[in-house]
């Protein structure tokens, strides 16, 4: 990837991007708005490892993520990593659990560890598969004090399997809602770390 060819590390800190800075109150998005330009252009990062600053150049291109990875444990349990929400990840994730079931899966965790968020219609859309029909799944306030609160319509493919969520403090926006969404209802146990808190 771009950052690996420029020598950036897991838990390098952004402090700043094209001349942009940033600090505590920013957020993944903010920094990934700053890193994202057309092909092969450039644009100069200071980042901090261990403490200490320095700086690089990246040259931007296009990065393929695979969004959703599954695999089965040695023990029976489906493994489904959600690396961020778009708007075929729902699909991505029915057809993942599918084919667990057909491999012997009996229960799940779904690893949402690092993901920080994408579409929040995809983590909406990838709760429903998992709730019964009129479920509550968000609701959002804007400025004006308007409430746009969203449900499911009908019942999900797996509304039974145990499940369990592994979250982190690098799980964020649409990745904070999805396992809200199923702990408020009583369709999963999350486990790990608090969350972002975007």
């Amino acid at each position: 990837s771009p950052a690996a060819l420029a020598g950036i590390r897991a838990n390098d800190v952004f402090v700043s991007v094209g001349g942009v800075e940033f600090d505590e109150t920013n957020t993944p998005d903010d920094v990934a708005a700053q890193l994202r330009g057309p092909p092969g252009s450039k644009v100069g990062v200071i980042l901090k490892h261990n403490g200490k600053q320095y700086d690089s150049i990246l040259t931007r291109k296009p990065i393929i993520i695979t969004a959703v990875k599954s695999y089965m444990s040695n023990n029976k349990i489906g493994v489904i990593r959600i690396k961020n929400f778009s708007g075929t990840t729902a699909s991505t994730v029915a057809t993942k659990l599918s084919e667990l079931k057909k491999k012997g899966a009996t229960a799940f965790v779904l690893d949402l560890r690092g993901n920080p968020g994408g579409l929040l219609p995809g983590g909406v859309e990838t709760a429903s598969l998992f709730l019964g029909d009129n479920a509550p799944i968000v609701y959002v306030v804007n400025k004006q004090g308007i409430v746009d609160s969203q449900s499911t319509f009908t019942a999900g493919v797996d509304l039974e399997s145990p499940m369990i969520l592994l979250v982190d403090s690098k799980t964020a926006s649409a990745a904070e809602v999805f396992p809200a969404a199923l702990q408020e209802n009583g369709r999963a146990v999350v486990a790990g770390q608090q969350t972002f808190g975007k």
